[in-house]
């Protein structure tokens, strides 16, 4: 299914809710105390009762009763007086937009006492919208450009954020390509003459910024002032952002600049700007909008709920349930120190006292001086923040338009407003939604020394589950940002959620780059960590982390250097298992992973997990050499087959099996199982992103001879064990020629839970048409909860052809194949190993049809793969020359041209130990036949070729040296399924047709 197509549906998945009535709460609410007046509801249980307070946005009354609600300031002062008498309270909130003058704060004499709790919750049917933003009305046009309008706001009032009809509007921004400013120590220097008058007709240029989108970081530097060509930089915010990793003037992949906030550069539709000093915000509609008609929300607070005791006294036993949490914008990076991002929410502040003089020349690729800054990193803040408590959940709630991460759990770094950081315990978030957030989903834990080592016991973070929640588009702003990102927890659970829409990771865990685990890494020791913080001898607290059952689509949308599941640091006894994530990376990725075991990740168990549409495999970071990763486990791991590739068993203590390379639309029974079983519970209705039928055709035999017959049998299983698949059909076509007939008592229902099968007898023609297997396709067909379903699987059979007898065949290292022809075609079918002399691999195992010393000195050799079985990720196919192609293992002057899933790839034994040891795959253009391959030799000399035609050639950059090679080399096909070298390894088939030299 078409990934936009997929992601409508996502979206689809929960209604949304609108409130409509408006009231402004002019106090915190833990200031006023009026005297207690509440409803008694009796509870099912003798202890504790139940006491009900209403609150409602416009009520003026004291009761808070049903009939007389309360404002919600009143209802918490009766609920802190109830909780207080051990009573358990429920608030219940009618629907409505309540705007917040400061942010709702909850600490100790909030709690529910000993087994008592105190619920916030919205009145059944209904949507209370708690606001940190007030409209903006009065839209005028503006006499600076066409198409601006704008509206007054208080003086002195800035903003991040403006949200336009509940979407994230982009501030007012141009693009800067990187070859228009030169950057230096101060700050740049303009090249552009365009973009230095452009720059001269702004105002204010103090309020102009400079965003770097880099590979791993997005950074935000504020300008201090432009003189002509000269800018200069904001401090300590470009020192910050010009040392360390992926830094502003040497980045890990190119970067995109752009300048931002200023009313000069609205250059787009529905672009703003705000001049705090003027009161004044501008807004550039589109053609035929009045920004009247438009629901504008400025933002007032940074943050709208914080949830907050003491170490010795925490807040507890609080529930939120039905709540909205919008409005806000999180204003740090509008101050000198700018966003010196560091990864996933963190960013250095401050003045670095230990910052080289020469820095920006010698520590654009990290230094000791920036290891001084490591432990004492800053965390961007949650809108809704939560530390020093224990028993607290959020049930149900959105969280959407918000100026930083949308909920923060035992944050630090002065993440927190109330001042206490870390001590979150027993926080569970469920059934909720996020969305439209310049940060990121939920960010659990913190970075600096008391977050993995804690000074205090109380400080702990443990016991987090994160489930059933959908987390979409966000990171918006801040595009570093995950849905979900946990550093330490003792005990956390991230499960059944749905993620879509992410420009970095969906899911980050771990943390400290292994810096701060048990021992240290020798990495840090030669950055030079130590000099300036502890290298402990006792683990941090992370460990148990539980990573199951999420959906996950659509992701690393911006950033690069990034995975559906990424992990750093030790995390003993911790789980990836029964994820399902599609469709990841963006048109500047570099590199990006389904699962990203990185620096230091360490005693992880990966596990029945489907990956599809991923441009690579399962993978742990060893570079730089030292890195301590291991105790990796990687077992039933479902990729799609252009990327079904591990490199976890180059870790110490670390294994990999059962790795499944899937070819779409063949996902097997197994995976189907995991896919259904991946995301929210208890799904409202059926959905085809879940389909509940799985489906799996086998044959005994794929090659048959003329006029022979097989079954082709349809395995189908209904992974609902409460529902069943009703008019259930099954068709099977082929080619020309071939002869379907289906079985009798074919199945028509499917009950919950069970599973049948389905089969048909396929004869083959009295003589071969084809050297290339014949694909045949089976439909399903069924009904579930109502919904119409069809499943697609296909199967592939083959003729056994007449055996070569133009040209010579050989199968060497291992490897066994059987060798057909047909009317200048051929085909190879078996089994092999890899043909490769680096990552620990010695083998040299393959297939071959070849003519004997047919490549002179000068001399072209061609071939078109119409076909190859990528039966794991390194499956290649395509041509060859060597001096002796039966000296496998050995023989020298040996080059080849393959194409494989990562591109038409040349291989090349520089040394002549018989073995690839120099490989460079395109990672672009083809992965499949049909496909028309070229070797050219030049004496000692080879390139290398690729044709979608025959006729237009893309000639590859590199050029082989033979080793040692012969006046004349054998020249011929080759096939290297690499499934294993004993009887029982899977087979694959190629097929090739045009094969010349001349």
């Amino acid at each position: 299914m078409p990934g936009e197509q997929r992601r409508r549906r996502l979206r689809d998945l929960e209604p949304r809710a609108r409130a409509t009535a408006i009231i402004v709460i002019t106090a915190l609410l833990g200031a006023v105390t009026p005297t207690m007046t509440s409803t008694a509801l009796t509870s099912t249980a003798a202890e504790p009762t139940v006491k009900m307070i209403y609150a409602a946005p416009e009520a003026h009354g004291t009761r808070g009763t049903k009939a007389q609600p309360c404002s919600l300031a009143r209802a918490q002062a009766h609920a802190r007086r109830l909780a207080a008498a051990g009573h358990s309270v429920v608030v219940t909130l009618a629907g409505g937009r309540y705007e917040l003058a400061a942010p709702l704060r909850f600490d100790a004499r909030d709690s529910g006492v000993g087994d008592a709790t105190v619920t916030y919750r919205a009145a059944p049917g209904e949507r209370p919208v708690l606001t940190g933003a007030s409209k903006v009305r009065g839209w005028t046009r503006s006499s600076i450009g066409d198409g601006i309008w704008r509206a007054r706001t208080p003086v002195g009032l800035d903003t991040r954020q403006l949200y336009v009809d509940e979407k994230l509007a982009p501030r007012a921004s141009i693009a800067v390509d990187p070859s228009a400013i030169a950057l230096n120590r101060m700050g740049f220097t303009i090249k552009d003459q365009a973009l230095q008058a452009r720059l001269a007709r702004v105002a204010d240029p103090s309020r102009l910024e400079l965003q770097s989108v880099a590979s791993f970081t997005n950074r935000y530097l504020p300008v201090k002032s432009v003189a002509g060509a000269a800018v200069t930089m904001a401090q300590p915010s470009w020192d910050n952002n010009t040392f360390g990793y992926d830094v502003v003037q040497q980045p890990f992949r190119t970067p995109e600049f752009s300048l931002e906030n200023a009313p000069e550069l609205l250059s787009a539709a529905g672009q703003w700007a705000i001049v705090p000093s003027a009161g004044r915000l501008y807004y550039r509609a589109g053609d035929g909008v009045n920004p009247n008609t438009l629901d504008v929300e400025l933002p007032r607070l940074e943050s709208v709920l914080q949830v907050a005791g003491t170490y010795d006294a925490p807040a507890r036993n609080l529930v939120f349930e039905g709540l909205t949490f919008t409005g806000t914008s999180w204003m740090h990076p509008s101050t000198d120190d700018g966003f010196a991002s560091q990864q996933t929410g963190t960013y250095v502040t401050g003045v670095s006292a230990e910052r080289p003089a020469d820095a920006f020349d010698t520590c654009r690729v990290g230094c000791s001086g920036f290891e001084s800054t490591r432990a004492a990193w800053g965390m961007i803040a949650g809108a809704v923040q939560v530390s020093a408590a224990t028993n607290i959940d959020f049930a149900d709630n959105v969280f959407v338009n918000l100026g930083s991460q949308g909920l923060g759990i035992g944050n630090d770094g002065g993440a927190n407003a109330s001042g206490v950081d870390l001590g979150a315990r027993n926080i569970t978030v469920t059934g909720n939604r996020f969305e439209e957030l310049a940060g990121g989903g939920i960010i659990v834990g913190g970075s600096r020394l008391d977050a993995h080592h804690p000074s205090r016991p109380e400080m702990t973070n443990s016991d987090i589950v994160i489930d059933n929640n959908v987390i979409h588009d966000i990171g918006i702003d801040y595009k570093d940002q995950d849905g979900v990102f946990a550093t330490y927890v003792d005990g956390l659970t991230v499960s059944h959620n749905l993620i879509y829409n992410q420009p970095y990771s969906a899911i980050g865990v771990g943390f400290g780059w292994g810096a701060w685990d048990a021992g240290g890494s020798q990495v840090y020791e030669d950055r030079g960590t130590y000099e300036h913080w502890p290298r402990y001898a006792t683990p941090t607290v992370a460990r148990d982390y539980r990573i199951v059952n999420n959906r996950m689509d659509n992701v690393v949308t911006r950033m690069n250097d990034a995975a559906c599941i990424y992990t750093l640091g030790s995390v003993p006894g911790s789980l990836i298992d029964g994820n399902y994530c599609t469709d990841l990376g963006n048109d500047r990725l570099d590199y990006s992973w389904p699962v990203y075991l990185d620096e230091a990740s360490r005693y992880w168990t990966v596990s029945n997990n489907v990956f599809l549409g991923i441009p690579d495999g399962l993978h742990t970071n060893r570079a730089p050499s030292g890195q301590p990763n291991s105790h990796l486990t990687a077992v039933n791991n479902y990729l799609s087959a252009n990327a079904a590739t591990e490199d976890l068993t180059r870790a110490p203590d670390s294994t990999s099996t059962n790795l499944v390379a899937v070819h779409e639309p063949n996902v097997p029974l197994e995976a189907s199982r995991i896919i259904f079983g991946s995301g929210l519970r208890d799904r409202a209705a059926a959905d085809d992103d879940h389909p509940p039928v799985g489906a799996q055709l086998s044959v005994p035999d794929g090659r048959l001879g003329s006029g022979q017959s097989v079954t082709v049998t349809a395995a189908l299983e209904n992974f609902d064990t409460a529902r069943s698949a009703t008019a259930v059909s099954t068709t099977l076509t082929g080619p020309e020629g071939w002869t379907v007939t289906p079985a009798p008592d074919q199945p028509d229902t499917i009950r919950g839970g069970d599973s049948v099968t389905a089969g048909w007898t396929v004869t083959a023609p009295e003589r071969p048409t084809s050297s290339a297997p014949q694909e045949f396709t089976a439909t399903i067909g069924y009904t579930y909860r109502g919904v119409p379903f069809t499943a697609t699987r296909t199967v592939t059979l083959a003729q056994k052809l007449p055996p070569v007898t133009s040209l010579s065949t050989f199968a060497g290292g291992g490897a066994a194949m059987e060798f057909g022809e047909l009317d200048g075609s051929h085909s190879m079918t078996g089994y092999s190993g890899d043909t490769m002399g680096l990552f620990g691999i010695d083998q040299d195992s393959y297939g071959t049809i070849y003519e004997d010393a047919a490549a002179g000195t000068t001399s072209t050799v061609t071939a078109r793969v119409t076909a190859y079985d990528q039966v794991v990720g390194s499956s290649k196919a395509g041509i060859v020359l060597r001096n002796d192609l039966t000296e496998a293992g050995t023989g020298q002057g040996y080059v080849s041209l393959m194409v494989q899933s990562e591109g038409v790839t040349l291989f090349n034994d520089s040394n002549g130990d018989g073995k690839v040891d120099e490989f460079y795959p395109l990672r672009s253009g083809p992965t499949t036949g049909p496909l028309w391959l070229r070797l050219t030799r030049d004496g000692g000399s080879v390139k290398g070729s690729y044709s979608a035609d025959g006729v237009t050639w893309t000639v590859l950059a590199q050029t082989l040296t033979l080793n040692n090679p012969t006046a004349n080399l054998d020249a011929g096909l080759i096939y290297v399924p690499d499934t294993g070298t004993t009887p029982t390894s899977p087979k694959g088939t190629a097929s090739f047709d045009s094969f010349s030299v001349e």
